[in-house]
């Protein structure tokens, strides 16, 4: 009787510590319905372009021989709205601004104007992004989603590059610009995943191989994946940390740029979110 009562007790004492326990809430995805975020991008790059004139450009590496700065930081904007269960519209901007100074080592031809070696060339690259996206989820449940994207990746691309080299009469000055701008198409997946009810992973990759017409040919590929963590440190505020890369090589036929791009991004980035 002694030993019934013992193992009725034991099993009384387990049952009631599990009931004291707190419940532990189901991991679970947010079902917002606007996601605004802002972002502080600390990217590195690199860069080789040619600039075609009546003859081919020089290729140039803008790190290795422009000196232009390989690292830099700056911002980052978006939102995104789900308009139905399974529909999102999403929004971003930023921009990149590097430049640098270096004396040539070599000539350099950039739109048929040559900076001969010696010549102290000052080079300011920028690049503007706007992507533009759809998604649209093939599979939903509480604690994930997977969806397929489609949308447009608005790029800008300007080069200036001014030079001076110095000759027995006088100073010489040469400058030299290419820019071009274009919606380049988006095709991608993504997928996202909660751990707990306030932290999430969340995962997309965008792939496609150009050959696009219009007032601007690009013919060549394009890559951009990213990969973010978010916690949530208030209702509405989450704080999250993410890792981006992208990469495009494409030649390009524009009024104002004829040659070959094969540029690339990439770096991590911190953020805060708004969600309602």
């Amino acid at each position: 009787m002694d030993s019934w009562i013992t193992v009725c007790g034991r099993h009384l004492t387990a049952a009631l510590v599990v009931l004291a326990l707190p419940a532990t809430a189901p991991a679970q995805l947010r079902d917002d319905a606007f996601r605004f975020y802002g972002a502080w991008f600390m990217h590195a790059g690199d860069a080789k372009l040619r600039v075609d004139g009546n003859d081919v450009g020089t290729e140039i590496d803008l790190h290795d021989d422009l000196l232009v700065k390989k690292r830099d930081d700056t911002y980052q904007l978006g939102a995104e709205w789900r308009f139905a269960e399974r529909h999102r519209l999403g929004l971003g901007y930023f921009k990149i601004d590097r430049s640098g100074t270096a004396t040539l080592e070599e000539d350099v031809t950039i739109e048929d104007v040559t900076f001969p070696a010696g010549s102290s060339a000052t080079t300011n690259f920028k690049n503007t992004v706007m992507p533009v996206t759809y998604s649209y989820s093939f599979y939903k449940s509480p604690d994930s989603e997977f969806a397929g994207t489609i949308g447009l990746h608005w790029t800008t691309l300007e080069l200036a590059v001014h030079g001076q080299s110095e000759t027995s009469i006088a100073t010489v000055d040469r400058q030299a610009s290419a820019d071009v701008a274009g919606p380049l198409p988006l095709l991608g997946l993504r997928y996202d995943y909660a751990f707990t009810p306030k932290w999430r992973l969340l995962t997309h990759a965008e792939y496609f191989a150009l050959k696009v017409g219009g007032s601007t040919t690009y013919k060549g590929s394009m890559l951009n994946l990213r990969a973010a963590t978010e916690y949530d440190i208030l209702k509405n505020i989450a704080l999250g940390i993410s890792y981006t890369y992208f990469a495009m090589d494409a030649d390009a036929d524009d009024s104002d740029w004829h040659g070959r791009i094969d540029y690339k991004y990439y770096g991590p980035a911190i953020y805060l979110v708004a969600q309602f």
